[in-house]
This record gives structure tokens, sequence and C-alpha cells, in this order.
């Protein structure tokens, strides 16, 4: 995407979307967190504690913005050369 080639399995774009993945599969599991029990649960800040599901989904996006940005940045960088 972009003119990005990626050359291996350690590109910080698979990474970033093997572990995005992996978390938010972790995070779609019924009953995994509380927030699939107790939805209003997601308005609480991150920190509060008990939060593992906010804190997981704000990583998971996180990752993604991640995972559009490199070849964003990678394709800007060319077209200013």
């Amino acid at each position: 995407m972009y003119g990005y080639d990626i050359t291996s399995l350690d590109d910080p774009v698979i990474e970033a979307a093997d572990e995005s993945t992996r978390l938010a599969t972790s995070l779609l599991t019924p009953g995994s967190t509380f927030i699939n029990i107790f939805p209003i649960l997601a308005r609480i800040p991150p920190w509060v504690p008990g939060t593992y599901g906010v804190r997981t989904a704000l990583e998971v996006k996180k990752l993604v913005h991640e995972m559009k940005t490199i070849p964003m940045e990678f394709a800007r960088k060319r077209m200013v050369c």
C-alpha cells in the first residue's frame, strides 16, 4: 500500500496487525470482560481498576492507527524527496 513493501514478518506494520488482532479477539470473546456484561462500563476512564477491557480497546485503537500511519508516512517522505 502506498509503495510500502513489507520485507519480513518483523515489519512494524505486521507486528501491529498481529497484536491488534490478538487483543481485539480477546475483547470479542463473550464474557471475557465486564464490558460485555455491563456496557455502561465502557464510559469509565481507563485508569479505574477493573477496566481491563477499556485499556485493551485503547491499545487496539493505537495499534490500528499505527498500521495506517506507517505506510502513509513512508509515502509522504518519498513524495518530498
